[in-house]
């Protein structure tokens, strides 16, 4: 019998949306329709919709429904269930919230799952493990917002889909070894971008005419602008574009106006290049202007939406396989972290910005050739007493090797990078023992490039978080999976994982199956430096065990078995540690890497997590988490009939 028999959750790093991370098992269901009449074309609508307003007024009509202001609704009741998750789709067609709201609901009373609508499209919110006072599917208003709807649609919804919190953006390694957001682009927001064969949907004057390298303008006192519009104020975009500029002359590109004017200054003294701007709109055009008499080329103009906040990040550091990455908040406390020329402090160093290909795969690395034993630093001062990780990635370019970091405001090299003519990430933890300053020092005729400066007040260093002018936070990262218990069973099973903490974490890290809070968990977790250890917490007493001598550092496969009477902690092939202890789990219906109400967050990478509905018999234990990893086919031709796949 294969694994699969058994498997009711696979998450791996296989995909994912902003806020989501896909399980690769189960698939995604949607029950059946819940809702009468839920394109407002039934013959009477109101015999299905129970409908009320305080004043307010409410139109059937034209296979929609307008709700207008005064605490006005129209309900559906008696089509849900407790504890289960549903999907809702609404479809929008106008709306304005005035100086009120409108929401959609499921339940009533005081805390209903419900969402606040903003905008018209056809909008998709997903609710977990629902409760509610009356089970009623509603739309209301209040004050004087109106609303027309064109159709909703309310479905039961299954899915192991992780979600993902963390509200900022943040890095990892790509599958090229790069350093770099994880982030999601939309689609192309501007028209004839490449300038094909003429000026076609941008607004400009005659003095700007079309060139086989591009836009071009002339060199001239006069000047109007290039522009077309592209984005939604609010929004965030990456822009990009290629300049060719004649002699000396400067371009500018900002956002702005129907009428070309400038809103928001992007950049100034642009000069022949290629160039990419992360920005979040302030203006709804985008403007291509002159400096002075500029003589210039505009071509290969791309605007797509970005997405950073939230999404997850599938790293690939170190190589082969990849995993996902969990990190606690951290801020990065140097202000500039790749513009050493702008750092305050040099020593015997000159300093090359925009050098070479970085770790990023832009030509934006610093060089640093020392001509006599020297340093340099972003006047940061240290809190005295205070624990510090510092990183930099860095690389030889010739002469000497002696480069490294140096702390305490000692200005010569406390810790040596052990440098090659590869990247390679240096990474440095201390205490300060004064409010000095710290950064880099050098060796007379040592000829470095330097990328990504990162200092952070911890006993261990994180991901990449870029710096420009200011400090820059990263927030923690959060993976839950609420509303799942017809996925797992609190009477028997397995939960694995395939996990590696952070290097130098000496925390305690849990990744549970639990009911929403510790009270009811099975937990697995780095208890220690070395240690591998277990909880199972129900209503009999807590079942506990643990065994030291791993690396935690390195991945490690650790399956949990719960059941009264036969728990079993298995860890690279081996049973390590048993219980015959009773246990007595009910509710068991989330995910958490914590204990279920976020205490003990885990932090590091996971290549797979998996939970089995039974518990797995020994040879299958030892399958799961032996050398061969888990595996779940006992032939092609299985797999290729539980794939869907087409044999040749």
């Amino acid at each position: 019998m294969s694994l699969l028999d058994d498997v009711s959750i696979v998450v791996t790093p296989n995909g994912y949306k902003a806020g989501e991370l896909y399980a690769v098992i189960p698939v995604p269901t949607e029950g059946a329709e819940l809702l009468d009449c839920n394109n407002f074309d039934c013959a009477v609508p109101t015999d299905v919709w129970t409908q009320g307003t305080s004043g307010g007024t409410i139109d059937f009509s034209n296979s929609q429904v307008t709700i207008t202001g005064n605490d006005s609704f129209i309900l559906q009741s008696n089509l849900m269930t407790i504890g289960k998750n549903y999907k809702l789709t609404i479809n929008v067609d106008s709306i304005d919230t005035n100086s009120g709201t409108v929401i959609v609901a499921l339940g009533s009373g005081s805390d209903p799952a419900k969402q606040s609508l903003d905008q018209s499209g056809n909008l998709t919110f997903y609710f977990y493990d629902i409760t509610f006072g009356s089970n009623w599917i509603q739309i209301f208003t209040t004050s004087d917002a109106t609303v027309t709807v064109n159709s909703i649609s309310v479905k039961e919804y299954t899915s192991a889909d992780m979600d993902v919190t963390r509200e900022t953006a943040a890095t990892r390694v790509d599958e090229n070894g790069l350093v770099n957001y994880a982030e999601i682009l939309g689609g192309e927001e501007i028209d004839n971008g490449k300038f094909t064969t003429n000026l076609d949907s941008w607004s400009t004057s005659s003095w700007w005419v079309w060139n086989s390298l591009g836009a071009y303008h002339p060199s001239t006192s006069l000047h109007k602008p290039l522009y077309q519009q592209c984005c939604v104020i609010g929004k965030t975009y990456l822009i990009t574009f290629d300049l060719n500029c004649v002699g000396l002359s400067l371009a500018k590109f900002s956002l702005g106006s129907s009428t070309g004017s400038t809103t928001q200054t992007i950049d100034i003294n642009l000069t022949t290049g290629s160039y990419s701007y992360f920005v979040t709109a302030a203006a709804e055009y985008i403007v291509f202007n002159r400096q002075n008499t500029a003589e210039y080329y505009v071509n290969n103009v791309s605007v797509k939406e970005v997405t950073r906040d939230n999404v997850p990040r599938i790293d690939y550091t170190g190589g082969g396989c990849p995993h996902i990455l969990a990190e606690p908040q951290r801020t990065n406390t140097t202000t500039r972290s790749n513009e050493l020329d702008l750092w305050g402090a040099k020593s015997n160093v000159t300093i090359t910005p925009d050098y070479s290909l970085s770790p990023d795969g832009s030509i934006n690395s610093n060089r640093l050739l020392f001509s006599a034993n020297g340093f340099t630093h972003n006047n940061l001062t240290q809190v005295i007493s205070t624990i510090y990780s510092i990183s930099v990635y860095a690389k030889r370019n010739s002469g000497t090797e002696n480069v490294g970091f140096f702390v305490n405001g000692s200005g010569a090299v406390n810790y040596a990078f052990n440098l090659t003519n590869e990247w390679q990430r240096f990474e440095y933890t201390y205490t300060s023992t004064n409010t000095s300053t710290f950064g880099i020092a050098g060796l007379s005729g040592a000829d470095v490039s330097i990328f990504g400066f990162q200092s952070e007040v911890a006993s261990y260093p994180t991901s990449y978080i870029p710096t420009s002018g200011s400090t820059v936070t990263r927030n923690q990262d959060i993976f839950t999976r609420d509303g799942i218990g017809s996925l797992i069973n609190s009477t028997e099973g397995v939960l694995f994982v395939e996990m590696a903490r952070q290097e130098g974490d000496a925390s305690a890290g849990v990744i549970t199956l639990n009911n929403g809070t510790a009270s009811q968990a099975v937990a697995l977790y780095y208890f220690s430096t070395g240690t591998i250890y277990f909880d199972i917490i129900s209503s009999s007493p807590t079942v506990s065990g643990g065994v030291g001598g791993f690396n935690t550092y390195n991945f490690n496969k650790i399956a949990l078995k719960y059941k009264s009477g036969d728990i079993a902690l298995w860890v690279n092939g081996e049973e390590v540690a048993a219980s015959a202890n009773a246990i007595s789990l009910t509710g068991l219906n989330k995910i958490s890497f914590d204990y279920g109400s976020g205490a003990l967050p885990f932090f590091g990478k996971v290549k797979q997590l998996q939970v089995y509905n039974t518990a797995l018999t020994d040879e299958q234990l030892l399958q799961l988490t032996g050398e061969s990893g888990t595996d779940f086919y006992e032939s092609y031709a299985e797999m290729a009939s539980a794939l869907t796949y087409t044999i040749q």
